[in-house]
């Protein structure tokens, strides 16, 4: 947050667990985009809309076959 002054980052790649989650979600800025990378002690998303309802939001499975 110091090194942007205080206004967040636009996205945030996260694969941190449990309260790392919420601390990173702190770090995004207004309307930001926050894609969760992570297989354990993630956020789902009622909590993250409840928090920011500003935010995208999205878990991404990089073994998922499509």
């Amino acid at each position: 947050m110091e090194l942007t002054e205080g206004q967040g980052v636009d996205l945030v790649l996260n694969s941190l667990a449990d309260e790392f989650c919420a601390k990173s979600l702190s770090t995004l800025a207004k309307n930001g985009r926050f894609l969760e990378i992570g297989k354990r002690g993630i956020l789902s998303r009622k909590p993250v809309k409840e928090q920011r309802p500003d935010v995208s939001y999205f878990i991404v499975d990089w073994e998922r076959d499509e």
